[in-house]
């Protein structure tokens, strides 16, 4: 017989019936494959013959009645039953549906009922496969998504999540699926889910469909990551959609994190580069304009660094500047920063100081009596011990009378002055002496001691 004749296995209990199905069946074009009178062995046939639909008596002796086996066959072999019975109570129609049966037939039943009653059933059942084909094919499109797809409806309840979105929130798609969307948020935004869907129903003005924005989500362990989410609504048959495609950016933002650190700060000391401090030091001319007081840019660098690298190398000489930033940065005010130029120089920015511009000299003095201080306590580089001394030179501002350049010139030629003056010392800038700098420091006692002068308490700052 043709393969595409629908293939039928029938169920019953009465013999005679069974013979007159059988011989309707055939004369209607479809094939009979077998039959048994208990559901029991209706199930073990339909397991062996794999018929297109069964035609099942409710009413069968046994453990197992009709609309039992019914559901067995639907849920474990997705094969359509079409009942027969000669009860139509509504207590018997209303259990049978439990088993969401694809057809009714009342005994006695003509040919015409019964051809028509299957070949709704079997027309039903194909359509029900093409769809979940379509929604298989669909939902392997969704799942080779590389962003996360999360669809919900208009209660706010997920209805498709995609592999992406488990990967992402942790959830598998059996753990959400039918579940509030609310479910991967964090405070606030998971109680006021509810609230967003409701204004965005009754008002229809959008503030999310449409709209790319980043936000947080909450992960199934509880972890908050940042995601971008871009939302559409579709409108079918009067039933409202929100679909949400998603994407992690947790990497995307440390990758932004590290180009905005290595733009911005120095990748050995961790310290602010160039490039900040010049910023910073524009905004300390703006604050000192306002406020009406002093600053001070000091500029340091190391004695003898080129000595040390060359004989240690320079992986010592990078651990030596890594504790030397240590240090520094310890001696600061909060108010104050410090940064690396590159090589073993560093500069020293401090706001805030004295209006009386001696005082604000004995301020920053006194910064650079303390770093000089700590800078000159011994160092543990590796299973070497060393000590060494650094220079500085300070440049006080008060307001935006003098550019960003000029002060970092004036502060480097002071710096050379201190090393001029024999190194571990700290000089001013003077610009009325400025060719006899070091003399008008010692007459103004705001150099510090040289190293011949070690042997001489440094007198409290």
């Amino acid at each position: 017989m043709d393969a595409a004749v629908p293939r039928i296995l029938i169920v019953e209990d009465e013999a005679i019936v069974v013979r007159d199905l059988e011989q309707q069946l055939l004369e209607l074009g479809y094939q009979p494959v077998g039959h048994c009178a208990a559901a029991e062995q209706a199930i073990e046939l339909a397991a062996q013959l794999l018929p297109d639909l069964v035609l099942m008596d409710i009413q069968l002796a046994g453990a197992l009645d009709g609309i039992a086996a019914a559901d067995i066959l639907r849920r474990q072999y997705d094969l359509p039953v079409v009942f027969l019975t000669a009860f139509d109570s509504e207590a018997v129609i209303s259990s049978a549906k439990l088993a969401e049966p694809y057809g009714y037939i009342l005994k006695p039943f003509s040919a015409s009922e019964l051809n028509a009653t299957m070949a709704v059933a079997l027309f039903k059942h194909q359509a029900e496969h093409r769809l979940k084909d379509l929604a298989g094919h669909l939902q392997a499109v969704l799942d080779g998504m590389f962003d996360s797809m999360v669809m919900i409806d208009a209660k706010g309840l997920i209805t498709s999540f995609n592999k992406a979105a488990s990967a992402s929130f942790g959830y598998s798609s059996d753990e959400v699926l039918g579940r509030n969307v609310s479910l991967l948020m964090p405070e606030p935004h998971r109680s006021q889910r509810d609230g967003y869907l409701q204004r965005y129903l009754s008002s229809g003005v959008p503030h999310v469909i449409g709209m790319p924005r980043e936000l947080a989500g909450q992960r199934r362990d509880g972890s908050v990551f940042p995601l971008k989410l871009s939302v559409s609504k579709v409108s079918r048959a009067g039933q409202v959609t929100f679909v949400g495609l998603l994407r992690d950016i947790t990497e995307e933002r440390r990758q932004l994190d590290e180009i905005q650190r290595l733009a911005f700060y120095d990748p050995l000391t961790g310290l602010p580069n160039r490039r900040l401090l010049m910023d910073r030091l524009k905004q300390a001319l703006a604050s000192s304009e306002r406020s009406h007081r002093h600053g001070a840019l000091m500029f340091l660098d190391l004695d003898h660094f080129k000595q040390l690298n060359d004989i240690l190398g320079h992986d010592v000489g990078d651990q030596l500047l890594q504790q030397v930033a240590a240090r520094i940065h310890a001696c600061l005010r909060e108010t104050d920063s410090v940064s690396r130029l590159g090589g073993d120089e560093f500069v020293m920015l401090l706001g805030l100081l004295s209006a009386e511009i001696s005082e604000a000299e004995a301020e920053a003095l006194q910064v650079a009596n303390k770093i000089l201080r700590a800078l000159d306590q011994p160092y543990k580089l590796g299973d070497n011990i060393y000590q060494g001394t650094s220079s500085i030179g300070i440049a006080l501002f008060s307001g935006e009378s003098e550019s960003v350049e000029t002060l970092l010139k004036r502060a480097d030629l002071a710096m050379y002055q201190a090393k001029s003056a024999g190194r571990n010392s700290a000089c001013f800038y003077d610009p009325a002496r400025p060719h006899d700098l070091q003399a008008a420091q010692r007459q103004r006692g705001l150099l510090l001691p040289t190293a011949a002068d070690q042997s001489k308490p440094i007198p409290p700052a």
